[in-house]
């Protein structure tokens, strides 16, 4: 008799249809259609019959990487979908293919009827790549690893999770500094006026990203400094690497800018990480204080409170509807602002401790801090800021294993086989 469960490709059905539903939502948005023929004749008349070109300029890099790693998720999932419904691996990729390919069809047409949205040739085909590339992805961790590669991970993580930690932080700065992926490089605007040491910490985004980056690159510091001799990621996690990849990405970023060089950022990452590197005594509490101290300027700077005007029932509708700011524009911009969220929402749970206090507790000051950006000047509440930290908070909680005092203590589990059996007299 059947238990009235769900097997496994129900599940992965259910979250390929989840995902897609997101996706779509989240291009839907804000949901204003036309209803006027005339508008909705404009807007077909005016999709681009040459691929990557927008009117008369060649699309953006940013928004060309940004529909390829929207569709990565969609095809691997696909891909787990299919190959549990047809068996085969190389029909599950053409199947994915396909299901992405379909489903960019049906965002694209449906955007001819939706107001600030543009539908085009080159977002359909950098979507189909995206999901080729999840669904070659997905093949290849499947077919390399299997279900042992879950097992493996899990007992990396218990073993060594200072080492996936830091190559977790490692990733979020490589993608920090690259952003936004547009190149737009000038000889003539080229300077080198950032050498100047006065000019290192002007202006407000300048400091933030001194610190933001310097807190981050000396917790990685701390995490590399770690035993990690038994871990595959020690070839990565080395000074000389790390030096190096933030040399490379910061040259890659002066081109991308076309700007003067900045020269504070290799200051924060190379001392920061230098500096945590080489810390030798309390550890533990240095790298909560970077972690600290990344919250308070991802939350609270420029620390410019003011009192009011408060925004009006309007305004406050938009900051309760998830992913509502995203919808002018679905570029790479979007992808980071999630992956802060989500970042940010693995420290705070951190810094709060494990178990469900923790998380309680983590949970009630995400709210508080996004609340907070209702006193605090460039600054906007937003739903989807919370729920992503939140999702942030549940990962780190499934990731974060705890031994029970049992485990830590095998002398206070119930001894009660070797109790005498009662007796009457």
């Amino acid at each position: 008799m059947s238990d009235g469960g769900k097997s496994p490709r129900q599940y992965r059905g259910v979250f390929l249809a989840a995902l897609s539903a997101f996706v779509a939502y989240n291009t839907f948005l804000p949901f204003r259609f036309y209803t006027a023929w005339s508008k909705i004749r404009r807007q077909i008349g005016e999709i681009e019959p040459i691929p990557f070109r927008h009117g008369h300029q060649w699309v953006s890099l940013t928004d060309i990487l940004g529909n390829i790693l929207l569709f990565i998720p969609i095809g691997a999932a696909a891909w787990y979908f299919f190959y549990g419904k047809k068996g085969e691996k190389s029909k599950a990729v053409v199947w994915s293919l396909g299901y992405g390919f379909a489903l960019s069809i049906f965002i694209e047409i449906t955007q001819i009827f939706l107001r600030y949205r543009v539908t085009s040739i080159h977002d359909v085909l950098m979507n189909s790549l995206g999901a080729l590339l999840g669904a070659f992805i997905a093949a290849h961790l499947y077919i390399c690893h299997g279900r042992r590669g879950w097992a493996y991970f899990v007992a990396h993580l218990k073993k060594y999770p200072e080492a996936l930690a830091g190559l977790l932080l490692l990733l979020y700065i490589l993608f920090y500094q690259l952003l936004p992926f547009d190149f737009s490089f000038n000889a003539h605007s080229f300077a080198m006026k950032s050498l100047n040491p006065y000019s290192w910490l002007s202006g407000r985004q300048r400091l933030e990203d001194f610190f933001m980056l310097g807190s981050m690159a000396l917790a990685l510091g701390i995490l590399s400094g770690y035993p990690l001799k038994g871990s595959r990621l020690r070839h990565i996690l080395t000074p000389t690497l790390l030096l190096a990849l933030f040399a490379t990405t910061e040259a890659i970023h002066l081109l991308m800018f076309s700007r003067a060089l900045d020269v504070y950022r290799l200051l924060a990452l190379g001392g920061a990480f230098w500096a945590g590197r080489h810390l030798k005594h309390d550890r533990k509490r240095a790298l909560k204080s970077a972690l600290l101290i990344n919250i308070v300027f991802a939350y609270v700077y420029p620390f410019e409170f003011v009192m009011g005007p408060f925004p009006e029932i309007d305004q406050v509708l938009k900051m309760l509807t998830p992913f509502y700011y995203y919808y002018k524009t679905t570029s790479i911009w979007n992808l980071w602002d999630m992956a802060h969220a989500l970042l940010n929402g693995g420290m705070i749970a951190y810094l709060m401790g494990p178990g469900r206090r923790g998380s309680v507790l983590s949970l009630i000051l995400i709210v508080l801090l996004e609340s907070m950006q209702l006193i605090l000047r460039y600054r906007i509440p937003d739903i989807t800021d919370v729920l992503m930290a939140t999702t942030g908070v549940l990962l780190m909680g499934l990731l974060w294993q705890t031994e029970s005092p049992q485990a830590r203590n095998p002398l206070t589990k119930k001894r009660t086989d070797e109790r005498a059996p009662a007796t009457r007299a």
